[in-house]
């Protein structure tokens, strides 16, 4: 061939091997130094960071749910209090209320 590439079948098996030199291969592969990519692009893969007021209301549902044991009625007055707290209607303020209904039917308020 022209280009200084040596092609061979093999008979038995039908494969194609190519024989490339040290020149040819640099051409093919060029090796490049990886640089990192500029701040501005890192940003953009973070996660965003929940408002600061959701964090509070996953917080107050922990805390109630920790008191669930100890204060059942502080703990249901805490998770009555949760869905207010709320500008859209949410996950948080949803397991809120399923857990006064919880603790409600503990205490035999039907």
């Amino acid at each position: 061939m022209s280009s200084g590439l040596d092609v061979e079948q093999s008979t038995r098996t039908g494969i194609r091997s190519a024989r490339v030199t040290a020149d040819e291969a640099t051409n093919l592969f060029p090796t490049q130094t990886a640089q990192p990519p500029p701040c501005h692009l890192l940003r953009r893969h973070r996660q965003p960071r929940p408002p600061r007021n959701l964090i509070d209301i996953e917080n107050k549902y922990y805390n109630a749910k920790q008191t669930k044991t100890s204060d059942p009625e502080e703990a249901l007055q805490e998770f009555l209090s949760i869905p207010p707290l709320e500008q859209e209607k949410g996950d948080w303020g949803f397991k809120a209320l399923k857990q006064a209904i919880k603790l409600e039917f503990k205490l035999e308020r039907y």
